[in-house]
């Protein structure tokens, strides 16, 4: 069996082909050329010397193909032409099969017939190319008053390749499609006046509207000039990027005794005698006329989520006077947007009322900590973790995943010295005013949902603009936990604010969604959104919002056939996509509405209010309950009769953010979740030392039994 494998593998003698082909080389007049010692494979061979080969009579009008382990010979043709303007070239080439000869001289013989076949089969090519590009010409002329030139060099740029005769006419099939396609796309962007979005809002187009951006860094009075002007008026609104935002600027109108209505995707509180409204910014109704409208954080534009909502109330909200709070950053793009509507913008710059200073020294947290201070971490773990490091009671603890209503309790706390320090998030950069004197790094990196990223500048002037409260310290200090992490500090508040893309982002409305419904003949929200996705218009100052996370909870509606407008309210429930409770829940949600039947609040744990959480893991378990009471709430406001206990969840939500806030302010032991042991504060995984052993002990004989 060896000897016939062996003979079976010498079968093409390649010195021999090799021999042949110099011979013909030296009969033709050409230079020896250098072989390759290679493999005794006939396409191997063939594919190693056909740069030599191809200068013989018997290659003539031959090329050779080449496709991962495919080796054949092929007739070409190379026809130039314009097509809407554009020159193109196309390559177009038919397979000549070759087999291994079984001698030079029967190789030669295949090799002049298949030269006089390439020759026979070229004009062939030429007029199949004929054929084709007119259906091409044709797609142009009919939709060219919506293609542009690079939709069309675009499709084009397709032909850019060797294609075969079976490929050809499908490359030409689908270019046509797909310029017919940009073309629809393109008239339904019109349609939607993605360009043009500004001039959706007629109102506010009519109404002769004044801007004025009132600019500056964090505790230089930016909220309290707009509030003046807003409490000057004969009717209001103020649009925040929180609730807890929109509640404390509530509480400010309320002490000045200007009337006024909360409204959040929540609750409403609503004064019968009020003028103004305090609402969280998604909650805005373009439809009001108002005096002035303040429009906080406008920063915020750039959220590549909730950046739509900042374009909408800008161009969109009916007002005389549009006053504008934010950082310095988003001037550039609030004065594009200000020319593209046609309005006056005009910018008053404030300075922060009490100077802002790094600290010479990293500080020591095991030294005793002054009151007034923040210690910044950006998880929820860390958060705690320092927590009880610097004093589970003297400590108040803030972050992302705890309800407004605990927030705030968190920041009476501190602000009324029961709590002496502060541990938080990145929340404390906004929406929350609080006596901090210091603020302390604890690291200068988060995870960005992807990946761990380093704080960019504007984030940490942000951030740490939140130290020296004005009237109740002279300077505000920032520090850090290194030397390296200091230094970083030093450079971003001393770099020049870096300007904010030049961006409005748009998120598709049901005017937006119908129109793309009746274009497409549609009904489902998830095709439609993939519609909007698609449409051309990133390069506009009003571009495409990302509506990815809609379109994930769009497709898990399934076949429930659902009104559109109903398919869009469900998948903008603000359910947590990454807890699994909460999506479960909210899958019995849609089922309950397709069949008309009523939700009733969701169950689960029952909490006291004058008790305490005996693990970090049933305090996280009660703020995911809120959360998802929070989200139940948000559908009660919009299918009352669908969500008939929202008045009950508010009680519940109560009692656990009682719980909750309790929790805080007592020491909270973490727990192996095997074993139930008590684990270190700062312990960094979920199970205990012992448990962590024994796991790796059962292991080791297995291993051993595999080995």
């Amino acid at each position: 069996m060896q000897g016939m494998s062996s003979q079976r593998r010498s079968s093409f003698q390649r010195p021999e082909f090799d021999q042949w082909l110099q011979d013909r080389r030296r009969e033709e007049g050409l230079p020896e050329a250098v072989l390759p010692e290679g493999r005794h494979l006939f396409k191997n061979w063939l594919s190693e010397v056909w740069p030599a080969l191809k200068e013989l009579p018997e290659a003539r009008g031959l090329e050779l193909f080449i496709e991962r382990d495919v080796v054949m010979l092929m007739c070409q043709c190379r026809e130039e032409s314009e097509l809407g303007g554009i020159r193109v070239t196309v390559r177009l080439h038919d397979f000549l099969p070759i087999n291994r000869p079984k001698n030079p001289a029967a190789f030669a013989q295949k090799l002049r017939y298949l030269s006089a076949e390439a020759d026979r089969r070229r004009p062939f090519l030429e007029a199949e190319v004929r054929t084709q590009l007119p259906r091409i010409e044709q797609a142009i002329a009919e939709h060219r008053e919506r293609l542009s030139d690079e939709d069309i060099r675009t499709e084009l740029a397709r032909l850019d390749a060797d294609l075969s005769t079976r490929q050809f006419p499908e490359r030409v099939g689908r270019i046509t499609r797909e310029l017919a396609l940009r073309a629809a796309r393109h008239r339904m962007a019109e349609g939607i006046a993605l360009h043009s979005y500004h001039e959706t809002f007629p109102a506010a187009r009519a109404r002769g509207r004044k801007l004025l951006f009132v600019a500056g860094p964090t505790n230089s009075g930016k909220t309290y000039t707009a509030f003046q002007k807003l409490a000057a008026a004969r009717r209001g609104v103020y649009l925040a990027p929180l609730r807890l935002m929109a509640a404390e600027f509530w509480d400010r109108m309320q002490s000045a005794g200007v009337h006024c209505s909360l409204i959040t995707g929540e609750e409403r509180v609503v004064d019968p005698f009020a003028e103004h409204i305090s609402s969280t910014i998604e909650m805005l109704a373009t439809d009001a006329e108002y005096d002035v409208a303040v429009i906080d954080e406008v920063q915020m534009i750039s959220d590549k989520d909730r950046g739509w909502a900042w374009t909408q109330a800008i161009v969109g909200v009916n007002a005389e006077l549009v006053v504008l709070v934010g950082s310095p950053d988003a001037e550039a793009v609030l004065r594009e947007i200000a020319t593209r509507l046609g309005e006056p913008l005009e910018v008053i710059r404030t300075e922060r009322l009490s100077p802002l200073v790094v600290a010479d020294e990293p500080l020591d947290p095991d030294a005793n900590v002054e009151a007034g201070t923040a210690f910044i971490s950006f998880s929820r773990r860390d958060v705690l973790s320092w927590k009880q490091t610097l004093g589970a009671t003297d400590c108040a603890a803030i972050y992302g995943a705890l309800s407004p209503e605990v927030r705030r309790e968190e920041a009476r706390r501190f602000n009324q010295g029961e709590a002496r320090i502060v541990s938080a998030t990145d929340a404390i950069g906004m929406g929350l005013n609080l006596p901090v004197k210091t603020i302390v790094f604890t690291t200068l990196t988060k995870f960005d949902g992807e990946k761990e990223v380093t704080l960019s500048d504007s984030a940490t002037r942000q951030i740490a603009g939140r130290a020296g409260r004005y009237g109740l310290h002279e300077v505000g200090v920032v520090t850090a936990l290194n030397h390296e992490d200091l230094e970083h500090i030093r450079r971003a508040l001393a770099a020049p604010p870096e300007p904010l893309p030049l961006v409005a982002p748009i998120a598709p409305h049901m005017k937006m969604l119908d129109f793309l419904s009746r274009e497409t003949g549609k009904q489902d929200l998830p095709s439609l959104l993939d519609c909007f996705s698609a449409l051309p218009g990133n390069t506009d100052l009003f571009c495409k919002a990302d509506v990815s996370s809609m379109r994930d909870l769009a497709g898990e509606i399934g076949d429930y056939d659902l009104p559109l407008e109903t398919q869009f309210v469900l998948c903008a429930c603000p359910v947590d996509t990454r807890s699994g409770e909460h999506i479960r829940h909210w899958r019995d949600w849609v089922a309950n509405v397709a069949e008309g039947r009523p939700s009733p609040m969701p169950r689960g744990r029952r909490y006291e209010a004058d008790k305490t959480a005996a693990s970090a893991i049933q305090l996280q378990d009660a703020e995911v309950r809120v959360k998802l009471l929070a989200a139940y709430r948000w559908m009660g406001q919009r299918l009352p009769d669908l969500f008939p206990e929202a008045e009950k969840a508010v009680e519940v939500s109560r009692t656990i953010n009682q719980f909750i806030s309790n929790s805080l302010r007592a020491k909270i032991v973490k727990r192996c979740r095997r074993c139930g042991r008590g684990l270190p504060d700062l312990h960094r995984f979920v199970i205990c030392e012992p448990c962590f052993r024994a796991r790796s002990e059962r292991g080791r004989p297995e291993r051993r039994r595999q080995e």
